[in-house]
């Protein structure tokens, strides 16, 4: 059930495919790689902690539910550090991408945790659906889910939404990397110039 949303990634293949890949990821998690992300981190938690700060003082309850603070602010170090793009999600912009990237996520947990979350905006549309494909075995069939029923087709919406704007995300950094090699390239044409 994960196949259409993350393909054949880390979580999703097989042992062989799997050894490979976490092998080439494994030095991207090395102390000193994920140092240089500190800052991003740092700034992040301080917008969290306002945030936290700002429902406390609203609240008319003894209690915050923190877990979509939490979630706005992991969403907004993962896409800094690891595609160089800032969502700001704490502020609640881009709320299409993340409202999708939260019905993944929460499908995600559902379908792998079997959990109920209760304080969730998108509990009721989700664990109905989860339940309909866990009682009903022909929704388990990713075609029959994807084009014959409204859930089906809502949850490729949001899959087409994430991974559109990865592509973007990718798009963009590649013309970037590229705009830099240009400009180097420039430099050192201009340099090689200099010299003669």
């Amino acid at each position: 059930m994960l196949k259409p949303w993350l393909n054949e990634g880390l979580l999703t293949s097989g042992s062989k495919k799997w050894r490979s890949r976490r092998k080439m990821l494994t030095p991207a998690f090395h102390f000193n790689i994920l140092e240089q992300f500190l800052p991003i981190m740092n700034e992040q938690a301080y917008i969290l902690s306002r945030m936290i700060q700002d429902r406390q003082t609203k609240a008319t309850e003894n209690y915050i539910d923190v877990v979509p603070l939490i979630t706005n602010a992991t969403l907004d170090v993962i896409s800094e550090t690891a595609m160089g793009v800032k969502i700001e999600s704490q502020f609640d912009k881009n709320r299409d991408y993340v409202d999708a990237v939260s019905r993944l996520e929460i499908l995600f947990h559902k379908q792998v945790h079997f959990e109920i979350h209760i304080n969730n905006r998108f509990i009721n549309r989700v664990s109905d659906t989860i339940m309909k494909r866990m009682v009903l075995p022909w929704l388990q069939y990713n075609f029959i889910f994807f084009n014959f029923f409204t859930e089906g087709r809502k949850h490729r919406q949001d899959i087409n939404l994430v991974h559109q704007f990865t592509m973007n995300v990718i798009k963009k950094r590649k013309g970037e990397i590229q705009d830099q090699k240009n400009r180097n390239l420039d430099l050192n044409a201009n340099e090689y110039s200099r010299r003669l």
